[in-house]
């Protein structure tokens, strides 16, 4: 199995944009948890510069429990949570290689109540200097990268 990668209710098209770049480049699947802060289009792709989009493997789900049941029910994945509130630091993570890397919106991240309800493993991006958090898109950058290296995904690219 593959890593995957999943954004809860994004805000930014523009951070939506780089993120299915970033997982095109990887080949890696994007989910994408309704209710998104802006619309995609064929023609709002187009405008955008997306050339890349035709060759995104992409899903949208009307709300988190529709993708639980659909990608993660019965289908042996683990959803991993990013979020600045987990203890373990992503240095420490272990990825199984059915991870399912879920990253929340761009003002509140994933809400603590979906993390507990749905069994999932937090871990957090180590911020060092003085910030609150990084941007989504780097955020996934770095944490689709950690676990592609773990799990020795490059081998399929």
């Amino acid at each position: 199995m593959a890593l995957e990668v999943a954004l809860y209710e994004p805000l930014i098209p523009g951070n939506t944009g780089n993120i299915g770049r970033l997982c095109t480049g990887f080949n890696v699947r994007l989910h994408l948890i309704e209710p998104l802060g802006f619309e995609i289009t064929d023609k709002s792709v187009r405008r955008a510069g997306l050339d890349y989009w035709p060759h995104l493997i992409w899903s949208k789900h009307k709300d988190i429990s529709c993708f639980y049941k659909d990608n993660v029910t019965g289908h042996d994945k683990k959803i991993i949570c990013f979020t600045k509130f987990a203890k373990l630091e992503l240095q420490d993570m272990f990825f199984p290689k059915n991870s399912v890397l879920l990253f929340g919106k761009e003002t509140t991240g994933v809400p603590k109540k979906i993390i507990k309800d749905y069994d999932m493993i937090s871990v957090r991006i180590p911020v060092i200097g003085k910030i609150r958090s990084y941007n989504l898109a780097n955020s996934v950058a770095i944490g689709l990268f950690e676990a592609m290296r773990q799990t020795k995904n490059f081998e399929k690219l």
